[in-house]
């Protein structure tokens, strides 16, 4: 009998860096939701499956954002989830019902009757206030608890009788239901990794793990790398070398996950499977044994193996670097198929399918030992598959178990057992998506992005640099941090035309935040250009312009109707940037204008409110950089230039509303000057808000005219 051949799956679990390291919101929901269906769901049956075993791949930012959860940090969406029904007001409501059906319609949210009903009641997926009206309190509530009930994985509906109560129901659920579903979810949150431990330890499962906030390390490494595939493409200004960053960003990976797990990764699944030579280098200085890319990479690096003779079903050994450093290649169609394709077959074909394509390969190449590396994103594609794939990889795991061509094996494993015998001299520079990093790089949008994180990498290290500036070490290390966040590859994978989504700008938004946080840590107002979006995508401000000067008597009452009539409004919702923050926003709306010698705030809160010993703060940009500040719980008659509320410079009330007055004198503001500034709220010293959040209030200083030029009837 012909010796078996190998199959080793790598399954790779990550998402963006969700997480305001300020405020401590995660944005979206995707962690938590991915986490109870797939990093779990994917787990157990692992785990339940005979003779099966198989990669998983983490990467440490997604692992730092369970963290998160665990800690009690919440994302939007699961904080609107918690709150009673009756207590949403409008905007919340209407955030519930643009984005919980965010998900495959067809295998998600039809299993679920009521579910179906409220989504084709819903009709349009940009619902407005007549749609609202078609959804009372009830339905409301039902819609909270089947958007998070849809995403628990079928395993735990085993191992949990109320989610099999919860389902079995249907409908008219309770706040108490919908309480205990939302802490079952943080429960499987926790179990994640010990879990992921138990199978390590018994041979199971080898875990092994990404750069930590999944950068692209060739292009932090050299921008020039993207040249070796896509010869002739733009490339962004560089003011100085990334490259300690990349290293950074491998070494906090690897005693992340030794912290983590007990024990250090013996492999890394590149970000993207984006390699080159001296990303080797650098996966092998940092004690990595092995990586993997995908075959096309294979195809274009320099070896002494002819190319008829190369295919991807064999380790390499990757020549010129420290150590002894494996490389494996994914095969891209098989990879693909489970990925794209499957989803579509029954159940019973696909595996069929799977193992007779398996076998074909078996055929082909005579030589053993010989593995074939099936590498894919290892929660995405299940969402579309019926029953979040259970049915489909539990027949698979059984009928690999019966198949006795093929024996499932781990990467790791794999290569102790058989040492890579045939060499690579120099890795291709590219990615498993065409071989090249196209997705990154060469576009407007990707070199902007490129541009604004390279200015304001270079300034924080020129400030860092200077002596006489003492910022602190967590200063310090806090707007690091950031930096690292924003050369994730999440941020540019949206940028450019290749791919989109109705969540571009957030992502955007992301991404500038990230930067901004940068000067936030530092106690400095940040450039004014991260105002501006890398996405091209026309909008309009949300928020109006004033009007017409203002007559306002400051005393935190709304004295008249006609006081503010004709200022300039925000509201939270309308901004495109701050969709998600807005719903949970205890700021409800914000107004401003000029009087002849002062610029005029009023600030309404919701009904979260704020909190106590809350102080809010106005942050001018221009004409100056100035901050003033008002203790909302001393109901003080006067905005201060300090923190520490001791330095009169303005007039201020709080009662029903926040009014306040900041003269034009005191910003050195004259007429036809520009001001900017936002609105922010502090809770024991920590920003939690600020507004606008793609921008600035971006105003000109009016002259006397100003009345007449927008007078109308």
């Amino acid at each position: 009998m012909t010796e078996p051949i190998h199959l080793a799956f790598v399954w790779h679990q990550h998402q963006p860096y969700y997480e305001d390291t300020l405020t401590g919101t995660l944005a979206m929901p995707w962690v938590r939701l991915h986490g109870v269906k797939d990093y779990y769901g994917l787990a157990r049956l692992l785990e339940r499956a005979e003779g099966m075993r198989a990669t998983v791949n983490f990467v440490p930012s997604l692992l730092l954002q369970i963290e998160s959860y665990l800690k009690g940090q919440k994302d939007v969406w699961q904080a609107l989830s918690a709150m009673p029904a009756a207590e949403l007001n409008e905007e919340q409501r209407l955030f519930v019902l643009t984005n919980f059906f965010m998900i495959n319609p067809d295998t998600m949210i039809r299993p679920y009757p009521r579910y179906f009903e409220l989504y084709a009641r819903r009709g349009s997926d940009r619902p407005d206030k007549r749609a609202l009206a078609r959804f009372d309190e009830e339905d409301i509530r039902d819609l909270q608890v089947l958007a998070n009930l849809a995403w628990m994985h079928p395993v735990s509906f085993e191992e949990e009788p109320f989610l099999a109560h919860l389902a079995e129901k249907g409908r008219d659920y309770g706040e108490e239901e919908k309480r205990r579903l939302l802490d079952l979810q943080v429960e499987i949150l926790r179990r994640i990794v010990p879990l992921h431990r138990e199978l390590e330890a018994a041979g199971k499962v080898e875990l092994s793990v990404s750069p930590f906030y999944h950068p692209i390390v060739p292009l932090l490494l050299d921008e020039r790398s993207v040249l070796e595939a896509m010869p002739g493409t733009p490339l962004p200004r560089r003011t100085e070398s990334m490259e300690p960053d990349a290293a950074h960003q491998v070494k906090a990976a690897v005693d992340f996950h030794t912290r983590t797990f007990g024990k250090p990764p013996a492999g890394m699944w590149p970000s993207e499977g984006s390699v080159s030579q001296r990303a080797a280098e650098l996966f092998a200085s940092a004690g990595i044994r092995w990586i993997a890319t995908d075959q096309e990479i294979l195809a274009r690096s320099a070896s002494d193996v002819p190319p008829a003779e190369r295919h991807p079903y064999r380790p390499y050994r990757v020549r010129g670097v420290e150590g002894d450093l494996a490389v494996v290649f994914r095969d891209h169609g098989l990879s693909d198929l489970l990925s794209f394709q499957y989803q579509y077959y029954r159940e019973e074909d696909a595996v069929e399918d799977f193992l007779g394509r398996l076998r074909g390969i078996a055929e082909r190449h005579r030589e053993r030992p010989l593995c074939v590396f099936v590498i894919m994103d290892g929660e995405n594609a299940w969402e579309h598959y019926r029953r979040t794939a259970e049915p489909f990889l539990t027949r698979l795991f059984e009928r690999l178990a019966e198949a006795d061509f093929v024996r499932p094996t781990t990467v790791g494993a794999f290569l102790e057992e058989h040492p890579p015998e045939r060499g690579v001299d120099r890795l291709a520079a590219g990615s498993w998506i065409n071989g090249n990093f196209a997705i990154w790089a060469g576009h407007p949008e990707d070199l902007k992005a490129w541009e604004y994180l390279d200015a304001v990498r270079t300034d924080l290290l020129r400030k860092t640099r200077n002596e006489r500036m003492n910022y602190g070490a967590e200063a310090i290390r806090a707007a690091w941090e950031e930096i690292y966040i924003a050369e994730g590859s999440d941020y540019f994978w949206w940028y450019g035309e290749d791919h989109t989504s109705s969540q571009d700008m957030e992502f955007d938004a992301l991404f500038r935040l990230h930067l901004k946080n940068v000067y936030r840590h530092l106690g400095e107002s940040y450039p004014n250009f991260l105002d501006e979006p890398v996405k091209r995508k026309a909008g309009r401000k949300p928020y109006s312009e004033p009007a017409s000067f203002l007559e306002v008597q400051v005393d935190g009452r709304v004295t008249s109707f006609f006081e503010w009539r004709f200022a300039g409004r925000y509201d939270p919702s309308a901004d495109f940037g701050a969709m998600a923050r807005a719903a949970l926003s205890r700021i409800s709306n914000v107004m401003f204008g000029f009087g002849r010698e002062e610029l005029f705030v009023r600030v309404d809160f919701g009904k979260q409110g704020a909190a106590e010993g809350a102080t809010l703060a106005l942050e001018f940009r221009k004409p100056v950089m100035r901050r003033f500040y008002y203790p909302l719980g001393r109901r003080a008659d006067t905005l201060f230039a300090d923190p520490e509320c001791t330095k009169p410079a303005g007039r201020a009330a709080y009662e029903r509303v926040f009014e306040g007055a900041v003269p034009l004198e005191a910003l050195g503001a004259a007429q036809g000057d520009e001001v900017e500034f936002h609105v922010l709220l502090l809770e024991e010293g920590r920003t939690v808000e600020i507004l606008p959040r793609g921008g600035a209030f971006a105003l000109k200083v009016p002259g006397e005219e100003f009345d007449a030029l927008n007078w109308s009837v």
